[in-house]
């Protein structure tokens, strides 16, 4: 009886880890996101300037516009 119990605890417990395991990894692949498919540009670039510790909008577009003079310039710095 006790042998029962455990394992559909045991059971009930690895679906669960499975189920959880299973969207992280669906949401490290970009499987799905928090924010509507027209938004992905602009939420990438959020992001990106995030990163590099950005807050000021002038300090944002002296950012864009070195990359558009020296495009691959910050590749290095992305993982």
């Amino acid at each position: 009886m006790q042998m029962q119990v455990e394992f559909r605890a045991n059971n009930e417990i690895r679906e669960y880890l499975e189920k959880t395991y299973r969207l992280v990894y669906e949401q490290i692949d970009n499987k799905w996101q928090y924010f509507p498919k027209n938004d992905i540009p602009h939420e990438t670039e959020r992001r990106k300037v995030h990163a590099k510790g950005i807050d000021e909008n002038t300090d944002i577009e002296k950012l864009r516009e070195i990359e558009k003079e020296k495009p691959g310039m910050f590749q290095a710095k992305q993982p």
